[in-house]
Order: structure tokens, then sequence, then C-alpha cells
């Protein structure tokens, strides 16, 4: 008999613990109004300043139907698991679809900050997008924030 409790006991914890195990990340792709937005995580490139200071590059994916023009916003921000996430910057890019749509990738090109205390050499990029969609004169609502995901660069 109790074994049969034990087993239940564990059915219920399993139904409960299973789905927050499959979670997925923060990040995902933003559909609205014929478009879809998907932010790339940030990548290195080997990209330097003429100070020496690198150059990320922040990605975004983008793909309209024909007849679309899209407005995305895009902010840059440094992760901390200690205190609020430190803005760096923002950015407006603005495509218009011709008659047939289709796919591009739009990236913007920063300067790693150091934003992180003394002694911390690391800083953990990520970037946040939205947008609004244009079509026959109608512009559609903003839409939530979609964040990439984290990619941490050493200074």
């Amino acid at each position: 008999m109790a074994a049969r409790h034990a087993l239940k006991a564990l059915v219920a914890l399993s139904a409960v613990a299973i789905p927050l195990g499959i979670a997925g990340p923060a990040h995902a792709t933003v559909t609205s109004s014929g478009c879809t937005v998907t932010p790339l995580a940030p990548v290195f490139k080997n990209q330097w300043t003429s100070t020496g200071e690198k150059r990320i590059q922040y990605p975004i994916e983008v793909t309209c139907s024909a007849g679309r023009s899209i407005t995305i916003t895009d902010e840059r921000w440094e992760a901390d698991t200690t205190s609020a996430d430190d803005f760096i910057g923002s950015s407006t890019l603005v495509n218009s679809f011709g008659a047939t749509g289709g796919t591009l990738t739009r990236t913007i090109t920063a300067t790693l900050p150091d934003s992180d205390p003394w002694g911390d050499d690391n800083e953990e990029m990520y970037h946040r997008v939205r947008f609004t969609v244009s079509s026959n004169g109608v512009t559609s609502p903003v839409t939530v924030w979609d964040m990439s995901p984290t990619r941490t660069f050493h200074l």
C-alpha cells in the first residue's frame, strides 16, 4: 500500500515537473500582419574599432509577404544577474518588400560595452526587437518585444 501511495505521489510530481522542464527559452519568433521577425544571437566576427574595442553584430531575420513595409525597433542590452540589465543603445530599421515579398537578414554592428564592475571582463549581450507593418495605407499595432539569446563576450 505504501508503494502505491509513493507511486501516485511520483506521478503527480512528474505531471508538474515535466512541463517546467520543457519550457522554451525566453526568446521566440514574432509574426504580425504578414511579417515574421527573429532576433538572432549576437556574434563577434573579428571586427575591432581603431582603439582596439570589439565590434559585435546583432542580426535580425525578417520575412514579409508581398507589398509590406516593416519598421523594426532594436534595443541592445547587457544582462546582469545582480542588478537591472544595462541599456546600451537602439536603432530603427525600415524595409519594403515588393511584389514577391521575401526574407533578409539585417545586422546592426556596435562596440562591445564595458558596463560591468572592475574585474568583470565578460559582457553578456542580447538584443530585443518589436515592429509595425504597413500595407495598403494601414499600419499594424506595435508587437511585443522579442528577445534574442544572450551571448557572453570577453572584453
